[in-house]
This record gives structure tokens, C-alpha cells and sequence, in this order.
């Protein structure tokens, strides 16, 4: 588990002092070992293991690129932005066809 005992209290005690009616559900591998997922960190490690994606700094970079679109980080001349913006299209194409080729074992 990657929360312990003791900071499940923590949590729970900080989130009832805000609302006593609260109830919390851990989730996934937070609260069971046998479960995978975490964070993005260890989500990108396993698509790079599969060949999913070429690199965790490749996506972070989209990701970094959605941010700006998401949040309006954008303030100056757009034209930069949407060339990074049309740069991107390819290789999220890419990762699309390596997802479908990647399910397609299991369905």
C-alpha cells in the first residue's frame, strides 16, 4: 500500500474536521498492492515498457502543452504556440496506433 495506516488517519481526521459527514474511499494502488496505477511517473514508465510511448519527457511535454491550452498560460504571440500545438499531432497520432495495436491482444 502506498498510504500507510497512519496517514489514512491523518487524512481522515483533516478531511472530518472539514466536513464530519465525509467518507473517504481509497482507491486503487493506494490501497491495494495487488492493484496498479500510482502516479503519471509510474503510468509512463509502463507505457514506455510496452512501447506505447517513446519517452515520459515526450509526454511531458504534452502535457505541459495542454496545461498552457487548459489554463490560458498563452499571452503573447500565439503563432509559436500553435506551431508546438501542430507539432504534437503527430506523434499523439502515433501513440494512438500504438494503443490500438496494444489492445488489440486482449480483445
Amino acid at each position: 500500500m502506498r498510504i500507510t495506516e497512519n496517514e489514512k488517519n491523518i487524512i481522515c481526521k483533516v478531511v472530518n474536521a472539514r466536513d464530519a459527514n465525509a467518507n473517504i474511499y481509497p482507491f486503487g494502488s493506494r490501497a491495494d498492492d495487488s492493484k496498479k496505477g500510482g502516479s503519471l511517473i509510474d503510468v509512463l514508465n509502463r507505457a514506455c515498457k510496452r512501447d506505447i510511448v517513446n519517452s515520459t519527457d515526450e509526454i511531458r511535454e504534452i502535457r505541459n502543452l495542454r496545461n498552457e491550452i487548459a489554463h490560458n498560460y498563452v499571452t503573447e504571440d500565439l503563432k509559436p504556440f500553435l506551431t508546438d500545438i501542430k507539432n504534437q499531432i503527430p506523434i499523439l497520432l502515433e501513440i494512438t496506433n500504438k494503443i490500438k495495436k496494444y489492445t488489440e491482444k486482449y480483445l
